[in-house]
């Protein structure tokens, strides 16, 4: 599914910018079968004829792709004829799945000076040069501003398309494992019912109806202060304070009551306010962090990534394309 994708997503691309694209996956890396084959640039084609052409031409692929996948971001660079060339990393939860290629392309209207250096640069190929020369100014124009928006839109809509692949292919997963485990939860069910009749029975409670109160009173003013105070620092100590309360009794009953440290609470809390704001506003991510409680934007999207498993400008992105 994922290949019948990219070859729509290649076709769109090449209809969109004139421009030829390839796309290689982990068994086939280094790899580039060009779409469409007959409309790559006569120059390629020349320089390829050459003897030692066509290996100098996979050796700045293979390069172009090697700093790529490195950088883990799109990787705009000149190939040995002096083209311009980008390699766009497919990667997955920091996991590389391939590399589209694309170009063939100059940022800038043909000239003499510039043909010149790409003379100098090709010296030691038997090429025509006159030949050469009128493949050169037959080349497509991509101003630098033009061509980085592509290759960001590009990378964009490619990952998304990777990343669905491998969300569909986990719920499938999550089903399977869902049905093998689906008679123990039934058990844990049954025994939890049976256990809450016996207690009902005996009238039993966790705690008694004076300890009861007490614990449910200081759990909320917890996590009021918490929900009104997430974007500030936020301190054990003012917390235990206002409970009267020591700071280590107060972890420890927040902790039994609800299973998470206070930290862990806050946490949660602050993620769930930065979806909110990234989902239902414009604010930039640098305003998120802040309205959150980082002072720090890097940090955040670092936290916010681990968590979630997205850099908070995809999350965004793919929540807005989703809704």
């Amino acid at each position: 599914m994922v290949i019948k994708a990219f070859k729509e997503l290649q076709r769109v691309f090449h209809k969109a910018t004139g421009m030829t694209i390839s796309y290689s996956d982990l068994k086939n890396e280094g790899s580039f079968d060009f779409f469409p084959v007959q409309e790559r640039a006569s120059f390629c084609k020349i320089i390829q004829s050459a003897p030692g052409g066509r290996e100098r031409c996979f050796q700045s692929d293979r390069l172009g792709t090697k700093r790529a996948r490195e950088k883990g971001s799109p990787f705009i660079y000149r190939c040995h004829a002096g083209l311009i060339d980008v390699a766009v990393p497919l990667i997955i939860k920091e996991k590389f799945m391939g590399t589209l290629l694309t170009g063939q392309v100059i940022t800038e209207l043909p000239n003499e000076e510039h043909f010149n250096q790409i003379r100098e640069r090709i010296k030691g190929l038997k090429i025509d040069i006159d030949r050469l020369r009128h493949a050169y100014y037959e080349l497509k124009v991509f101003p630098k501003e033009t061509l980085e928006i592509a290759v960001e839109l590009l990378s964009f809509i490619a990952n998304y398309i990777i990343e669905r692949e491998n969300t569909l292919i986990l719920q499938k997963r999550l089903i399977e494992r869902q049905k093998k485990i689906i008679y123990e939860k039934e058990e844990k069910e049954r025994l939890r019912k049976k256990m809450e009749q016996i207690a009902a029975f005996l009238k039993l409670e966790k705690y008694s109806d004076i300890d009861l109160h007490p614990r449910q009173k200081i759990l909320k003013k917890v996590q009021d202060f918490i929900q009104r105070n997430y974007q500030h620092q936020v301190r054990l100590e003012d917390i235990a304070k206002i409970c009267c309360l020591t700071p280590n009794y107060l972890c420890s009953l927040f902790r039994e009551e609800t299973g998470l440290t206070l930290h862990q609470y806050l946490f949660k809390i602050r993620m769930e306010k930065a979806k909110q704001f990234l989902e239902n506003s414009d604010l930039s991510i640098k305003q998120v962090s802040y309205k959150v409680g980082y002072k720090d934007p890097n940090y955040f999207s670092r936290t916010f990534k681990k968590n979630t498993g997205l850099p908070p400008t995809r999350y965004r992105l793919i929540y807005q394309i989703k809704n």
